[in-house]
């Protein structure tokens, strides 16, 4: 079986057209939760100014989520497979969820008061 979908050079590397929308959204999602922490995610870190060789980012991006090559920020290990299993979260988000968290547990209480 073929994949005839349209490919591009990217970063050096040939993606599918539609890639550079997948890292450009994988860079607003910034943070990870693990259990009740939220950390940072690990962006790529390439000593020699390479591109991830799985999804394409540059040093210094974060990775498109699901990419092999990406740290877990709460243990180190490989994101992908790590026990750890953090969810993503987008940046502007995170303020905003707690706020939003404490409305919604006020309007539950209310509701079911």
């Amino acid at each position: 079986m073929t994949d005839d979908r349209p490919r591009i050079e990217y970063n050096g590397m040939q993606v599918l057209a539609s890639w550079p929308e997948e890292v450009e959204k994988a860079q607003k999602i910034t943070h990870c939760r693990y259990e009740n922490t939220i950390l940072p995610r690990v962006p790529h870190r390439d000593w020699d100014n390479k591109p991830c060789h799985d999804c394409a980012v540059l040093p210094r991006q974060l990775h498109v989520p699901g990419c092999d090559d990406e740290a877990c920020p709460n243990c180190g290990g490989q994101a992908l497979s790590c026990p750890c299993q953090g969810n993503y979260i987008i940046e502007n988000v995170i303020e905003r969820s707690k706020d939003m968290m404490n409305t919604w547990d006020e309007r539950l209480d209310d509701q079911y008061d």
